[in-house]
């Protein structure tokens, strides 16, 4: 049997409190099998002892699903966009990450400087690097386009700002600065091809400037020498990053108060 109390807030009472405290020990393997037959008998008499252990079993539940969480010392719900702050910071930071590997990897816009034409009709000129590009390697590879009629191509890469200066030849379209003659860590430069036979091209048509510096002046002028859309992924996992943020403090401020 079960008692009810009637009152403001009606409300269910233990028929037998001196089991009904002892219902924790219902899953002990090492209960007496005498107590524990008493135990279920009670369990199926005792409105208020079903009910106590459906709520335990419900939030115990919900905190294994991750529905509840404790904070604070207490038991609470989160919030219903608890799952979209997740989704939320986890898209953000997969955007911004994504920007940071794309400017990395892909060719940097080559931006000319005023008054200066590369390349002529044909369209040749350098395809790396590209018109004052940032590098950080002591030993760039510097790629042309291949012109109609050269047997070989002449090569000098000098320093604008130092006395630096080395010349090659090579056969093809492209060659690798040796490890004998690496970039001085700091300073800008002047690379120009010349054609062998020599008068297939002038010398102005295949020239081009860029610096050696440290790895953050490399990772600004990559920020800013990429696609437009590499950029606007960049801005749009910021936005993302920064929205989790602000929520999340507020969320604590509130929790706080």
């Amino acid at each position: 049997m079960t008692d009810r109390i009637q009152g403001p807030h009606s409300q269910y009472e233990c028929v037998e409190p001196e089991l009904g405290e002892l219902l924790w020990r219902r899953l002990d393997p090492g209960l007496e099998p005498d107590l524990r037959s008493r135990l279920q008998d009670h369990l199926s008499i005792c409105d208020a002892c079903r009910l106590t252990l459906l709520v335990e079993g419900r939030i115990e539940g919900g905190l294994r699903a991750g529905e509840w969480a404790l904070e604070g010392g207490r038991s609470v719900r989160p919030a219903t966009g608890s799952r979209t702050r997740k989704s939320t910071v986890f898209a953000g930071g997969l955007a911004l990450a994504a920007s940071l590997v794309l400017m990395l990897i892909l060719p940097p816009a080559a931006r000319a400087p005023l008054g200066l034409v590369r390349g002529d009709t044909a369209g040749m000129g350098f395809v790396r690097p590209v018109e004052s590009e940032v590098l950080v390697t002591s030993r760039p590879d510097f790629r042309w386009t291949p012109i109609a009629g050269a047997t070989a191509y002449r090569i000098e890469v000098s320093q604008v700002d130092g006395p630096w200066f080395w010349s090659g030849r090579t056969g093809r379209a492209e060659l690798r600065l040796p490890a004998e003659s690496a970039l001085p860590p700091r300073g800008s430069f002047r690379a120009m091809v010349q054609t062998i036979p020599a008068d297939l091209s002038g010398l102005a048509d295949v020239t081009v400037s860029f610096r050696r510096g440290a790895f953050g002046a490399f990772l600004s002028y990559r920020a800013a020498a990429s696609p437009l859309w590499v950029k606007f992924l960049a801005c749009g996992g910021l936005a993302l990053l920064t929205w989790w943020g602000l929520t999340g403090w507020d969320r604590r401020r509130r929790l706080a108060n």
